[in-house]
């Protein structure tokens, strides 16, 4: 089993038994009803009947005992934080994740848990995120597992912005969270993550630091995505003093062009980035500026939130 929820609710009123329904039928059927209405479930032979208010639904049944055993957890490492804190640095990174990547390894989120500290670090190849965390760990080494990235994509739904606990647990092969009434179990991925130490730009080499606000960059790409090709997407960014112009051209010779004030007194240069990419990291940016650092037109391109330091963003640069 990839990926097991597991619930717990006080009832008004029940009898002792089990059964199994259509998550989905019987989810939406709730999530239909008025918020403060009341539900009743009862199990009639092979049917489950469901009445709220003048509601009636008759669901399919299968046998509980049909139903997957839960997945075996042996104890490991511990980890305790916010849950604001697990959902924000989700948020920060998440975007960056490969779907159904031949490299299976991407289609995840890594993280790297030491002593008092979490990292989070997603990529496709593409672009890279990386977010930090101080928390509450039982290991004085460091140690890595990969979640799916459909449990990161459902644990970042159910968690709130509360400053109650999280509690994870990890094996070598399950992932298990619990928070309020809900335990999650997930499958970890089994392989090595690539050392992505090596992917980001060390600042000292990097001569050109640009200065933009987070907002104006964000619509401005916006604009110009419109008229990108349909398959690279690629914007030009032509830097000057203090000037940023921004634009692109698809092959039915249309074109967009734009321009917005920026921070910068270094010599002109000009880089080509995938619109689409650059957006989603300038997108996850949790502050109003923006700093980025060049080496070069041919390396990478450091993404930094002014005024924070625990998260940084990495975009590969695409020939012009």
């Amino acid at each position: 089993m990839e990926m097991e929820l597991i619930t717990n609710l006080e009832l008004i009123d029940s009898e002792d038994g089990d059964i199994t329904v259509s998550a989905r039928k019987f989810s939406d059927i709730c999530r239909t009803l008025p918020p403060q209405a009341e539900i009743s479930f009862v199990q009639e032979e092979k049917k489950a009947i469901i009445q709220s208010g003048n509601s009636r639904f008759v669901l399919g049944t299968l046998p509980a005992e049909e139903y997957p055993n839960s997945s075996t957890f042996v104890d490991g490492i511990h980890l305790s934080a916010k849950q604001g804190r697990i959902r924000e640095i989700i948020e920060l990174t998440q975007f960056a994740m490969a779907n159904q990547d031949v490299r299976y390894w991407l289609n995840g989120l890594l993280l790297e848990i030491s002593k008092g500290k979490l990292r989070v670090v997603a990529t496709d190849g593409h672009r890279l995120a990386l977010a930090e965390l101080e928390v509450e760990t039982n290991i004085e080494d460091v140690f890595q597992v990969i979640v799916p990235r459909k449990a990161i994509i459902e644990l970042g739904k159910m968690l709130s912005a509360e400053e109650k606990e999280i509690e994870f647990c990890f094996s070598s092969k399950i992932l298990q969270a619990e928070f309020l009434n809900t335990k999650i179990n997930a499958k970890l991925i089994d392989g090595r993550y690539p050392d992505y130490n090596g992917v980001l730009p060390n600042l000292s080499q990097c001569d050109k630091s640009v200065l933009v606000e987070r907002e104006s960059l964000r619509k401005t790409l916006i604009r110009a995505a419109i008229l990108c090709g349909e398959g690279y997407r690629v914007v030009r960014m032509f830097f000057d003093k203090n000037l940023l112009r921004i634009s692109t051209r698809n092959m039915e010779r249309e074109e967009a062009q734009d321009e917005i004030d920026i921070d910068y007194e270094g010599d002109p240069f000009e880089i080509g980035f995938n619109a689409t990419y650059l957006l989603e990291v300038i997108g996850s940016i949790p502050t109003t500026e923006v700093r980025m650092y060049f080496k070069n037109v041919r390396d990478t391109c450091l993404v930094k939130p002014v005024g924070r330091d625990d998260c940084q963003y990495v975009v590969m640069p695409v020939k012009l």
